[in-house]
């Protein structure tokens, strides 16, 4: 994920920890004549928030408490647009078949201040290791690619050289991102 996101390794998103953290920002705007001459532009972002998981009670925790901190992830502002959250649940162990249709069935969305603020759509993923399946709910299918191994994935893989997140720092403000 590196390659397109700005990721962070064991993160603390509004006092909650979590195994990994990508986001992405995308500014998408008009211009007249010249890119200086600028109609209006805004931002998409995507944020990525990967925690574990064992049964349904701690995924409907997560999603709960994802509805209560709303605001303090997607950070609105007038030139944030559109916000997707993807919570992405990991499970050592099979998938009950509960979490599974609740997370093909999750979804939640938000406006704020009537959009003119922006709004944020979140979604749920779960990802079974044993199985190396992953289930996406309708707000997020589009990022399952994502996250379903690729078919010459071998286990006993080392792994590509170290990634990234081990050399950067994301601080968050609320106009703009920046790496250290």
């Amino acid at each position: 994920m590196s390659k397109y996101f700005v990721v962070k390794k064991h993160a603390i998103v509004a006092e909650r920890p979590f195994l990994l953290v990508a986001h992405h920002t995308n500014t998408i705007g008009r211009t007249l004549l010249t890119e200086k001459d600028i109609i209006d532009q805004y931002e998409v972002s995507t944020i990525i928030l990967v925690h574990t998981a064992e049964n349904l009670e701690q995924i409907r925790e997560l999603t709960q408490w994802l509805k209560e901190h709303m605001r303090e992830v997607v950070q609105p502002s007038s030139d944030r647009y559109y916000t997707l959250i993807n919570l992405v649940a990991i499970f050592e162990n099979h998938i009950p078949e509960d979490a599974r249709q609740f997370s093909e069935n999750y979804t939640l969305r938000k406006s704020f201040l009537f959009s003119l603020r922006g709004w944020a759509q979140a979604g749920l993923t779960c990802v079974c290791l044993p199985d190396r399946k992953a289930f996406c709910g309708k707000g997020v299918q589009d990022m399952k690619q994502l996250f379903a191994p690729s078919p010459d994935h071998e286990s006993s893989h080392s792994g590509p050289a170290q990634a990234q997140t081990e050399q950067s720092v994301v601080k968050y403000t609320p106009f703009n991102e920046e790496a250290v």
